[in-house]
């Protein structure tokens, strides 16, 4: 009998077995599976078995091992290339109604007696909302002014001219208010 061929079939029939065994093992194993055998001083394992027992008692300095197809958790690999671009999304739900127009509405030339108080009410069309005002006064000469400018419902103002001169005049002063047309 030839010693080297022997020795050559048995290492390749070891190594054979070994591979079928870790990788048929793998390859049917679930993380609830555990192997156990008998691991040797040479590092070889022998009498592998499902469960927790060996195929065989561990003799001499062998030491029962057993294990699983999950091993530890390995660390975090690197970040991966991004992915391609995905599919266009479905349309969303229609938002809430907004603004549909922004004008404004002047009133002009107004007749402010002498020595008194008088109101210009400016608004916007039915529906809509003021949202701001300007006052303007062109040449007036002495004694007119502005002494206020108040919300007159939700879509006018109410400007109150005050002239203090003696001297009737139409006047060209001007009151804007700022309207949002809200209609659709």
């Amino acid at each position: 009998m030839d010693l080297g061929r022997s020795k050559w079939t048995i290492t390749a029939s070891a190594f054979a077995l070994g591979t079928l065994l870790v990788y048929g093992g793998v390859a049917v194993a679930d993380d609830d599976v555990s192997f156990t055998g008998c691991l040797n001083n040479g590092g070889s394992i022998r009498s592998i078995a499902v469960g927790s027992e060996p195929s065989g008692p561990c003799t001499g300095t062998a030491q029962q091992v057993t294990w699983n197809a999950t091993g530890a958790e390995g660390a975090e690999g690197p970040e991966g290339p991004v992915g391609p671009e995905g599919p266009e999304g479905a349309e969303g739900p229609a938002g809430p109604a907004g603004l549909f127009d922004i004008y404004s509405v002047t009133g002009f030339d107004w007749l402010v007696p002498g020595n008194t108080t008088t109101f210009q009410d400016v608004f916007c069309e039915e529906g809509d909302k003021a949202t701001g005002f300007s006052a303007r006064i062109g040449d007036l000469g002495d004694g007119i002014e502005l002494d206020w400018a108040a919300l007159n419902g939700s879509r006018g103002y109410r400007f109150t001219w005050h002239n203090s001169s003696s001297t009737d005049a139409v006047l060209p002063i001007a009151g804007t208010v700022i309207c949002a047309d809200l209609t659709p």
